[in-house]
């Protein structure tokens, strides 16, 4: 499920790209997301097998079934995570619409 969700992610940020014509959008909600699960979340991660990072602000311990917690793959892995990324993918494209071509216009 990790993959899958980092595919969708990618998607995602394509779709920013597409929708607003640059890349600041993607690289800051990367920057903000990774900051927030590694640092102050310290959430458990492929990236560093599965383990908290120390130095965290907060001491999140996660409990349940692997399914909705990711288990040591964190949450980027879990099945929460596509909820999310539908969210994400409705309000980013209802927030950004899609222009109509333009005559002559290379799409």
């Amino acid at each position: 499920m990790d993959g899958l969700s980092v595919a969708l992610f990618g998607l995602f940020w394509c779709l920013t790209l597409r929708r607003m014509g640059t890349l600041w959008f993607a690289i800051g909600f990367h920057a903000m997301s990774d900051y927030a699960d590694m640092v102050l979340f310290a959430q458990p991660n492929t990236g560093n097998s599965g383990q908290s990072l120390t130095g965290h602000l907060l001491n999140v311990s996660y409990h349940g079934p692997e399914w909705l917690t990711g288990g040591p793959r964190g949450t980027e892995a879990s099945a929460l995570e596509f909820a999310i990324l539908a969210v994400l993918f409705l309000a980013f494209a209802q927030a950004y619409p899609k222009h109509a071509a333009r005559p002559g216009a290379a799409d």
